[in-house]
């Protein structure tokens, strides 16, 4: 487990407000698997500690009494960690993510607020609330389904609803947007594209 008590350790005190806006830094396992976004200090920390490597870092330069470094963008674990989540939650934000927020119904991009979610074999008929059997959808189509089943209105869904194998993507979505005000989106993205489903091409 990583120790927040180790920002001690780091001599001086960086001044903030050469970093203003970059306090985030992304996690890596040691087979460069995206983990989470940390804060910048907490990066420079495990750096300091030989805990992580840096991979990427930002343009900009952070200074210490006795250091100066470039400030980190993505750092790598050094261990392998036992204990890495591979499950990502089932909840309606994830859910849209992978359905890149799209009806799978009517197979229309919607905004979040228009969206809502549906069982493709009702509950009532037996169905499921899991990956495989719940779907995004428009609200015009969630009323128009009901209780029925995809041939009894002709419905065709957008693609086989699966679980998916990346982690769960808000953090990672803001962090890009992050890297991308900075100029260094494009060296980032690679590193969280395959995750993300984020339509980088």
């Amino acid at each position: 487990m990583l120790n927040h008590e180790a920002i001690r350790v780091v001599p001086g005190n960086f001044r903030r407000d050469e970093v203003k806006g970059m306090e985030s830094t992304l996690l890596l396992s040691a087979s460069y698997e995206p983990i989470k976004i940390i804060s910048w200090k907490k990066a420079v920390v495990l750096s300091y500690l030989e805990k992580v490597e840096v991979v990427e870092h930002y343009e900009r330069i952070v200074h210490s009494p006795s250091v100066s470094l470039p400030l980190p963008a993505v750092v790598r674990l050094h261990r392998y960690l036992k204990n890495l989540p591979r499950k990502v939650k089932f909840s309606r934000q994830n859910l849209y993510h992978r359905d890149n927020f799209t009806c799978q119904y009517c197979h229309q991009p919607q905004p979040a607020h228009q969206l809502t979610y549906d069982h493709v074999i009702p509950r009532s008929r037996g169905g499921e609330t899991s990956w495989t059997n719940v779907v995004t959808a428009c609200v015009h189509c969630n009323l128009k389904k009901g209780n029925k089943l995809l041939h009894q209105i002709n419905y065709r869904l957008a693609k086989e609803p699966k679980e998916p194998k990346w982690l769960p993507p808000a953090d990672f979505h803001a962090f890009l947007n992050h890297c991308t005000e900075y100029g260094i989106a494009e060296r980032i993205s690679p590193y969280l594209g395959h995750r993300l489903k984020l339509n980088l091409a």
